[in-house]
């Protein structure tokens, strides 16, 4: 509503965590999973999947641009 006197809309999809390397690295696994050292993809989902309500780590990048559509 900020900035419809400007003509500019804004839309945001913000769905949890999306498959994507942005997620996927050694530094995002370390941080959900502190002090395991070698923290991998596997180490990470069960904290990832833990700070959301839905029973998965990670959307698909697909169905994020389905939902756009």
């Amino acid at each position: 509503m900020e900035l419809a006197p400007h003509r500019i809309r804004v839309n945001s999809i913000h769905p949890t965590h999306v498959d994507t390397d942005m997620i996927h690295n050694p530094a995002v696994y370390s941080l959900f999973a502190p002090g395991v050292p070698g923290a991998d993809r596997e180490t990470a989902a069960a904290s990832m999947k833990a700070m959301h309500a839905l029973p998965i780590s990670w959307v698909d990048p697909v169905d994020i641009s389905h939902a756009v559509a």
